[in-house]
C-alpha cells in the first residue's frame, strides 16, 4: 500500500509539473486533471458524484447534533 501511494504521489507531482510547463503556451487555463487523468482520479470523481438527498442530509445533521449533545453533557 505504501509503495502504491508513493507511486501515485510521484505521478501527481509529474502531472503538476507538466501542467505548469505547458500553461504559458495555452490561451485558456488548464487544470492538471484536465491535462492528464489517472485511473485513481476516476475513482475519486465517482465518490464525489455520490450526492445525498435532502432527507439524507437532514438525517445526518440530526444524528450529528445528537452526538454533539451527548458529547457535551
Amino acid at each position: 500500500m505504501q509503495k502504491k501511494m508513493q507511486t501515485q504521489d510521484a505521478w501527481e507531482r509529474m502531472r503538476l509539473l507538466a501542467t505548469i510547463c505547458i500553461q504559458p503556451h495555452l490561451k485558456k487555463k488548464i487544470t492538471a486533471k484536465a491535462l492528464l487523468q489517472f485511473p485513481w482520479d476516476k475513482k475519486k470523481n465517482h465518490e464525489a458524484a455520490k450526492r445525498l438527498t435532502q432527507e439524507e442530509s437532514e438525517k445526518r445533521v440530526e444524528e450529528l447534533m445528537k452526538r454533539m449533545e451527548k458529547k457535551n453533557q
